[in-house]
């Protein structure tokens, strides 16, 4: 049930009284005691209200006019030289009639400006309407007492301030006033706030959680069903600000998004970063791949903080940069164009906000093909800087020579064939490195000597190759905004969770009924606190789609630049994996295509949502298998309460549709053994419909929501028992392989000693 606000009244002093004039705007919000009416007496108001219409039109006439400037005169050279020989005057005794004088004048210029009581009766006989012929002495006698009440002053009306009795929104009665009822004031419902401030109002949040605490529960910051108020909902909006909003709010929100998608026939879609799209390190030994991958990208970013050796920290006062380097996943491209025109992206990731906003330009040029970050293109900037000034340096100085070269020519004789001494300037030029450097096989190459025209064509080489990067980075800066917007989260943006912790509800307040989300962990999805009703607890959302963690092989061994990837149960029994078998987005991108097909086919009345629809179609992939887990559960694990967490591997097989069962029979179709030799691996080689596979298998299938074939999955038999003896060599032949074995160790042991 929505709340519905609570409203106020606002009476009249008394039924005599009527309102002049209202000291707010309608609809503003004002806070209890403040005035917001004027009124008065029913026969006072007419006199009061021509005051106020005086009083506004003379303080529309009175305009601000600026003071003239006074115009300082300049004494000419003639008046300076008649004041120098001027002679000073005599000065006058002041004797005691000269003070008399003065006041006899003043009081003679008084005398002549007041008029005489004469002039006066004749004033107000003259303020009387010749117009209008008089009869007899009693109308001459009305006429003279109301022009003499036209000229007395009007006496003051008495007026009475009407003060807000609650704190809320002005309205006024659309009827006439009935009982004293001039309009209502309606209480705020407080729909977010923001830095601890109502959006709406300004109230603080600490003031209206004292009030509820404070007040009984049929007080005015209740429903109107006397029910307390809800909590409150935290929301991470676009540019990083989170907002606290109230269910109502929540519920409207969640309602608009989804006519707006709906509309559009689109879904949403949350993309984490780190492992998942790309991987990422700050180690500064990835530099030299750079140069051999073109999908191996470069950003720098600042460092804010900086430690001290007393472990405090404290802002630099100089910006230091860090470069990271970032490598692309396999079919990046190809899922971000596949997706991009069905789902409404976003972006959640464990990094700061300045990290993602890179990560999403450095996306963006990735589609636009530009292999020019923004270090390249700055770097390319400089170097076309330094390639103009060098040909105009060259310009000038060719010039030179050739007009030093035309004087000599001129001048003749023997004078004139003689070396003219000069000395050598050297502007620096040749020590800055160029933009296209050689490499090491050019180094011996003859060096070309610099003209004008090669100079110049190397320039327009530059400026072309800068003009396109520029033109593609502004074509990637705008499919940024197109693709992403600000629908934008990182870390620094929800702080109060913790590192190791996202929330769904933080981008969409209902639970994200039309959102799928793309990770490589899970657990951080489980640890939130505000999952929906529907998920068990400390388990991750149905619409979370898991995907391997990407890790670039030139980068093992370099410390991840954020948090770290997610487990990867397949990774003891897949150690060597090459780019080309990473086609984890080619799954995923396939998966989405299915599911905005399957979402939008439903009929308007009976649709489901999406974590519905993607736990329907996980049950459709193993369908009808029995399985039978060995050594991939703990022995503690085996006997759960009922609302405990499942294992993780349980989890995936029952999301899956397979049956778990505990033995080995006829009806068992796989045995998932994390190693060969146990009692279920050999129980399962008894019956030829069981298959003894990997838990790679399992995995691939929750990966790509499809059943892989378990081919390349099957466990290596173990060789019988029965089978022939291994022949075993003879004494003479272990003797001499023996002896080559110490040969070879003693030889091994002396050169370690004379390398150390």
């Amino acid at each position: 049930m929505s709340e519905t606000p609570k409203r106020t009244d606002i009476c009249l002093p008394s039924e005599k009284h009527v309102v002049l004039t209202w000291k707010v705007k309608l609809g503003s919000h004002v806070q209890q005691g403040e005035t917001i009416a004027m009124c008065c007496l029913e026969e006072d108001a007419e006199v009061a209200r021509s005051k106020i219409a005086s009083s506004a039109s003379t303080a529309t006439k009175s305009t601000h006019k600026r003071p003239k400037r006074g115009r300082r005169l300049i004494p000419s050279p003639a008046s300076i030289a008649a004041a120098k020989t001027a002679k000073p005057l005599p000065a006058q005794p002041i004797d005691s009639n000269t003070t008399h004088n003065l006041h006899q004048k003043l009081a003679e210029r008084l005398a002549k400006s007041k008029p005489s009581a004469a002039a006066e009766n004749k004033a107000s006989d003259e303020t009387l309407d010749d117009s209008t012929p008089i009869t007899t002495e009693d109308e001459h006698e009305k006429a003279t007492v109301s022009a003499t009440t036209k000229k007395a002053p009007k006496e003051s009306v008495q007026t009475t301030p009407i003060l807000s009795p609650v704190n809320g929104f002005v309205h006024e009665s659309k009827d006439e006033a009935t009982n004293g009822v001039i309009g209502y004031i309606e209480e705020c419902l407080h729909p977010g706030f923001v830095g601890g401030l109502c959006v709406v109002c300004g109230t603080a949040k600490l003031e209206i959680d004292g009030n509820d605490n404070d007040l009984s529960p049929n007080s005015s910051s209740l429903t109107g069903n006397s029910e307390p108020r809800q909590k409150n909902t935290l929301v991470t909006v676009s540019g990083g600000v989170t907002v606290s909003i109230s269910q109502q709010e929540s519920q409207e929100m969640a309602k608009l998004d989804i006519e707006r998608l709906l509309g559009i026939k689109k879904l949403c879609l949350v993309l984490d970063l780190d492992h998942t799209l790309l991987h990422a390190t700050a180690d500064p030994r990835a530099q030299p791949l750079c140069e051999s991958n073109d999908d191996v990208r470069t950003l720098r970013l600042p460092i804010v903080m900086e430690a001290q050796p007393n472990g405090q920290t404290q802002p630099s006062q100089q910006p230091v940069f860090m470069t990271h380097y970032v490598k692309l996943r396999p079919h990046l491209k190809e899922f971000l164009n596949s997706v991009r025109d069905a789902y409404e992206l976003s972006v959640y990731t464990a990094g700061t906000r300045q990290y993602a906003e890179e990560i999403t330009i450095i996306l963006c040029r990735h589609l636009v093909g530009t292999k020019l970050d923004m270090l390249e293109l700055e770097k390319l900037r400089y170097a076309t800087f330094v390639a103009q000034q060098e040909y105009e340096t060259q310009v000038r100085l060719e010039k030179k020579r050739k007009s030093d070269s035309n004087e000599g020519a001129d001048e003749g004789g023997a004078d004139s064939k003689q070396a003219v001494k000069r000395k050598k300037v050297s502007f620096g030029v040749d020590e800055v490195k160029t933009y296209n450097t050689t490499s090491s096989a050019d180094a011996n190459a003859p060096v070309e000597k610099k003209t004008a025209e090669v100079l110049k064509t190397k320039l327009d080489e530059l400026k072309a190759e800068l003009s396109k990067g520029e033109e593609m980075e502004k074509e990637a800066q705008k499919l940024r905004q197109s693709i992403f917007g600000s629908r934008v989260v990182s870390r620094t943006d929800v702080g109060d969770l913790g590192r190791d912790v996202k929330s769904l509800r933080r981008i969409f307040p209902c639970g994200g009924t039309m959102a799928a989300v793309l990770d490589d962990r899970e657990d951080v999805w489980a640890n939130a606190s505000d999952n929906s009703e529907t998920t068990r607890k400390g388990e991750p959302p149905s619409n979370l789609l898991l995907v391997k963690p990407y890790h670039f092989s030139a980068f093992q061994g370099f410390a991840d630049v954020n948090n770290a990837a997610g487990v990867d149960l397949s990774a003891s029994n897949q150690s060597t994996e090459t780019e080309e078998n990473d086609i984890q987005l080619i799954w995923t991108g396939q998966i989405l295509k299915d599911l905005h097909t399957l979402y939008y086919s439903q009929q308007n009345g009976t649709r489901q949502t999406v974590p519905q629809l993607l736990s329907r179609m996980r049950k459709n992939v193993l369908k009808g298998t029995n399985l039978v887990l060995s050594g991939l559960v703990p022995l503690n694990r085996d006997v759960l309460l009922p609302d405990a967490p499942r294992p993780t591997i349980v989890r995936y097989a029952e999301s899956l549709g397979a049956q778990l069962q505990k033995n080995v029979d006829v009806s068992v179709t796989h045995v998932v053994a994390a190693k060969d030799g146990t009692d279920k691996a050999i129980a399962a080689r008894k019956f030829p419909r069981t298959v003894l596979i990997k838990p790679s298998w399992l995995m691939e299938c929750y990966w790509s929501m499809s059943r892989r074939r378990s081919l390349a999955h099957l466990m290596t038999p173990i060789p019988s028992r029965s089978s022939s003896p291994v022949p075993m060599p003879k004494p003479a032949e272990a003797a001499e392989e023996s002896s080559d074995d110490e040969d070879d160790l003693a030889a091994e042991f002396e050169e370690e000693l004379m390398n150390y």
